[in-house]
């Protein structure tokens, strides 16, 4: 098994275990400001600065990682959309637009159903720092790795410096919108989780359908290969788990992950994380 679908299936049982564990498992989140907002607030600007206002001395001209692999290629003659613009819009709605609004508003739903509506302001730090450390350590490996974007690699040489936008050409590896609605729709989750809403598998079975809807809509517009898309969904959701676990639980990193546990701890089904 390569490292990328290893990478996922690890973060899949995380987030798998996370989401079955039980309200009995509440932890008690706390803010930090005087950290959480610095943080916010420098991992936007530096994410602003590197895909807006330099972008084209930051991205890479020429690809490094040039080759595909069959796994990707066949993936993409398989889920490649034949309007590749109308799936990139739709990426763009759903990564970028829905899937925020509905992990916050989810998350407060579930918890003002049991009178904790106070936590907004609080969770909406957490998603925050979630996608901004999520995105901002995205765009830094797109641009060291310099993968070339699926629809720029099948272009004749001396044609890919005419696309719309050269300087996105090679920045394939990994998938930021998957990475970005993954991390909010694993960090909603894991808050309503820790913080024992009881109803919080309702923001786990709305927000993670939207994260898995965006990584298929990126491959559909020819935007990232397979590979890109299981990598972003996989760092996406260590993201989603370790913001609000390592950086708002009350007793920090040294508390035990929550686990679901049968025959009075057997069988584990989860990942526990050592510390």
């Amino acid at each position: 098994m390569g490292r990328t679908p290893l990478a996922f299936v690890v973060a899949a049982a995380l987030v798998w275990g996370l989401a079955a564990a039980p309200a009995a498992a509440e932890r008690r989140l706390k803010a930090h400001h005087r950290r959480d907002v610095p943080i916010i607030a420098i991992g936007a600007i530096l994410y602003t600065v590197g895909e807006v206002a330099a972008k084209d001395s930051l991205s890479p001209s020429a690809c490094r990682w040039c080759a595909s692999n069959g796994f990707d290629t066949a993936v993409r003659d398989k889920l490649r959309w034949s309007s590749t613009g109308t799936a990139h819009t739709l990426s763009n709605i759903v990564g970028f637009g829905v899937t925020p609004i509905v992990a916050a508003a989810m998350t407060d739903l579930v918890g003002g159903l049991d009178g904790r509506g106070g936590d907004w302001f609080h969770n909406g730090v957490i998603l925050a720092e979630t996608g901004v450390l999520a995105a901002t350590v995205n765009y830094v490996v797109k641009a060291l790795v310099g993968r070339e974007r699926p629809f720029v690699h099948a272009l004749a040489p001396g044609d890919k410096a005419g696309t719309a936008d050269p300087a996105d050409n090679n920045l394939s590896f990994y998938s930021g919108h998957s990475t970005l609605a993954m991390s909010l729709a694993v960090g909603a989750g894991t808050t309503a989780t820790l913080r024992g809403y009881r109803r919080a598998w309702l923001v786990w079975a709305t927000t993670v359908p939207m994260a898995l809807a965006t990584g298929y809509l990126r491959i559909g517009a020819d935007k990232h290969w397979a590979s890109d898309v299981l990598t972003g969904w996989a760092l996406g959701a260590g993201f989603g788990v370790a913001v609000p676990y390592l950086l708002h639980t009350e007793c920090g990193p040294s508390t035990p992950m929550p686990v679901v546990a049968r025959g009075g701890g057997a069988t584990t089904v989860g990942v526990a994380l050592a510390w």
